[in-house]
Parts: C-alpha cells; structure tokens; sequence
C-alpha cells in the first residue's frame, strides 16, 4: 500500500510536469522577429511569485530567452543530452533551492525547411521541499496504516481466540466428562453437548458400556473358576480326611499341604484376573467404612479379640481401587498384621498433592531389611511354624500394582513391619486430607503394618 501511495505521489507530480509543459508549448509563438513570446501564462499563481517554488524558463543553448517571473534573475541551467527530447532531472534553483525538473526540447514554429528551425529547451521545475511535504504525508500515512493494521491485528487476534475457544469448548466438555470418569465420579458422559460431538459422546458410552459388559463377564468366569476349582479342591480335602480316618496319616499330611498350596494358587491367579479387569476404569473407595468393616472381621478372628485395633482416617478419604480390590488388599495385609502383632495393629491413610497413601502398622517382631525382599516373594516363608501359604504378600503386591501403585516393607517406629502402600493421586484427591483423631489410649503416629507377612 505504501508503494503504491509513493508511486501515485511521482505520478502526480510527474502528470503536473507534463500539463505544465503542454500548456507553456501550446502558449508559445515566434513574433515577426523570429523571437519566441507566450501568448498566456500559466494558471498556477505560484509561477507569479519569486521564488514560489513553481518555476519555467524557455533556453536556447544554456541561455535562457523567457522564464517565469517566479525566477527572478535566476537562470535555470541544463545538461541536455543531444539525442532525447524529454527527460527529468534534478536542478540547482534560487535562492539554494533545489529543485525537480521535467525538460522538453520543442520547435515552437519550424521554418518549410525543418532543418532551419530554432530547437528550444522548455522547462519546468519544482521545489523538491513541496515532493518533500508529499513524503512526509507518505510517512504520516505509513505511521496510521501501521496503527490501523495493529488495530486489526489485535482484532483478528481477539476473534480467532474466541472463535476457537467458543469452537473448542464442546471438547472440553468432553474432556471434562472423561476426566470424572477417569477419577470415578461419573460412569458415562453427559448428553448435553452441541449436536456436532453428539456422536462422539454417544460414541464413546457405548464403548464405556462395552467395557463394563466385558468386565462383569470376567468377573463372572472368575467366580465360576473359583465355585468349580473350590468344589473339586473341597472333594480332595474330604478324601484326604477319609485317608488320615484309615491311618494313612503322611499321605494324608501330603495331600492337605499340597490343597492348601493350590488353593493360594487359585486364589492368587483368580485375585489378579478380577483385578485386571476391575482396574481398566478408575475407581474410588471410601477407605473409612470399608476398613472399619474390616477390623470388626479381624476382631472375630483368633487371637484378634487380644489386639488394640485403630482406624486413622478421615471419614471423605477415598483410595483409587475398586471396593472389592481394596478389600481384598486390607483384608490380606490385617490378617498378616494379626498374625505376628503382639497388641496392637493400625490403619493410615492420607494423600498429598501426588499420592493416596495407606499404612498399616503393628508392633510385631518385624522383619530385617535383608528379609524384605524375599518375603515379597511368592510363596516365601520365614517362620514355617506360623499357618499360611506364603502368597498372601505377593498376592497383595499383584493387586496393588494392578492399581499403578507400589507396595513396600518399612521398619516401624514401634520395632514391627510397616506396609505402606502408594497409589497415583487424582484431582478428586489431590487435597490433603487431615487424618482424623483416635482414642487417646491408642498410637496414632505409626503407620505401619504387620510384624511379619503371611507365612514369613
């Protein structure tokens, strides 16, 4: 655009040149004399007007014959190549100005012989001051489009900003809908969008309904697995009891320890296909309740009724699991503590900003940093006089890996074996969660687990 203005400005001064020019030639005449006179003068005052500007001047080989009265005395002098007839040219003028000439070499009245007549130089000039107020509008120009186009920039900026956020928000409506279902809180995703995600959504919750589907048939081939293993495994026990009534008590032995393996087994390898299945969506449980069920289990059990058993949790805190998961998992981990705590077990829980972390705690014999390892192992026992399979920590350790979480041995403030457990935190629990209050007869600051795991 600023070219294009600059080129219509040397236009304009250019096209003034040339109606000057025409103007002065067609106003010029030779007298009886043979010298040139001009029958009119030009419209433009400024061509009146010493040193207006606006000059003209009629030469003849460098010397000047007529010229405006705006030159004074003032004489206009040319470098005229021999073979052109027009051209333009810079110009020194009066009074140190400097000037812009358009020059023309005419024959005002040519003898019959053309190459008798007089050839005169006409010439018209102006201030190069008055092109320079033409550039500083050219700047002023370029200074407002600059304005005007930034102006339109931030506009345009503004509209496609809206526009896309406007465009985008169905998706991040969506976005939003997929994140509750991520953290638990919703099961599908709302209809209420525009019509143009509508088959996206609808879409999308028949896949979620897919997948539940999926999940309950697994869920259901689990429990057929174990009704029919559990039955089979029940006969054997029942033949292995027939053989300790015939006095075959080592082949009976045999066999009860063999069952006893097995049926970890299954129940290990059908924990881990539940799990698998349940930890494909993101679940959350209220562990307050949950747990709670738990310990009044682990109060009825052998020896149970002998142990301090205390709930450290707030009431709102959930852990991502599925219920049954998290049960699973507590009831395994208690049940250790149960067995080798000498008064007292506690359950933890609590979040920070990146973690759900649970912690249970009791006062056993512990076990040494070198044993960890190896109790984590499946079917690792480091006491054999205590009942158990050995699978109880691996099994849990699966499940809790199932989740993305880790499962670690730590030494307990109270000389026995913490069991920490740490699941990725959501943002429905990246809050941190005050621990609630407990009996003031009971250790609240340890959050650690059994003394020895299962079968240790």
């Amino acid at each position: 655009m600023l070219i294009l203005f600059e080129r219509n400005v040397i236009s304009l001064v250019h096209n003034e040149f040339d109606s000057a020019l025409d103007q002065l030639a067609a106003s010029l005449a030779l007298d009886a004399d043979g010298k040139p006179s001009l029958a009119r003068e030009l419209p433009d005052v400024r061509f009146r007007q010493r040193f207006a500007g606006r000059y003209w001047q009629l030469s003849v080989d460098d010397r000047p014959v007529l010229r405006s009265v705006s030159l004074g005395d003032a004489v206009l002098h040319v470098n005229a190549p021999a073979d052109a007839d027009s051209w333009r040219q810079p110009l020194a003028g009066p009074d140190k100005q400097k000037l812009y000439a358009s020059i023309r070499r005419i024959v005002p009245h040519p003898a019959a012989n053309e190459e008798n007549g007089t050839a005169y130089l006409l010439i018209v000039a102006i201030d190069v001051a008055e092109i320079g107020t033409l550039d500083a509008l050219n700047s002023q120009l370029r200074s407002n489009i600059f304005i005007v186009l930034g102006l339109l920039a931030l506009i345009l900026i503004a509209a496609a900003w809206a526009q896309v956020s406007i465009g985008l928000h169905p998706l991040e409506i969506l976005r939003t809908g997929v994140e509750n279902i991520r953290v638990g809180s919703a099961r599908r995703l709302s209809d209420d969008v525009p019509i143009e995600v509508q088959p996206l959504v609808r879409e999308s919750n028949r896949l979620l309904e897919a997948q539940e589907k999926t999940i309950e048939a697994a869920r259901a081939r689990a429990g057929d697995l174990a009704h029919g293993l559990k039955t089979a495994l029940t006969v054997l026990a029942t033949i292995a009891e027939k053989l300790r009534h015939r006095n075959e008590h080592d082949l009976a032995s045999e066999m009860q320890q063999q069952l006893i393996v097995l049926n970890a087994h299954v129940e290990r390898e059908l924990t881990r296909t539940r799990i698998a299945a349940n930890s494909t969506v993101m679940q959350r449980t209220l562990v307050s309740p949950l747990a709670a069920r738990l310990l009044r289990t682990m109060e009825r059990l052998p020896r149970g009724d002998r142990l301090s058993w205390t709930l450290d949790c707030a009431p709102d805190f959930a852990a991502p699991v599925e219920e049954v998961d998290l049960a699973e998992i507590l009831g395994n981990l208690l049940d250790n503590a149960r067995k080798w705590a000498r008064s007292e077990v506690t359950i933890a829980a609590w979040s920070d900003a990146s973690e759900v972390q649970l912690a249970i705690d009791d006062d056993g014999p512990g076990v040494s940093e070198s044993d960890r390892d190896l109790v984590m192992r499946r079917g690792a026992r480091l006491d054999e006089s205590v009942p158990g399979s050995g699978l109880g920590l691996s099994i849990t350790r699966s499940a809790v890996e199932a989740y993305s979480g880790k499962m670690a041995l730590e030494g307990s403030p109270a000389g026995g074996l913490r069991v920490r457990l740490r699941f990725p935190g959501t943002q429905a629990d990246d809050r941190p969660h005050r621990r609630a209050s407990a009996p003031a007869n009971q250790a609240i600051g340890r959050l650690s687990t059994s003394g020895q795991p299962d079968g240790a």
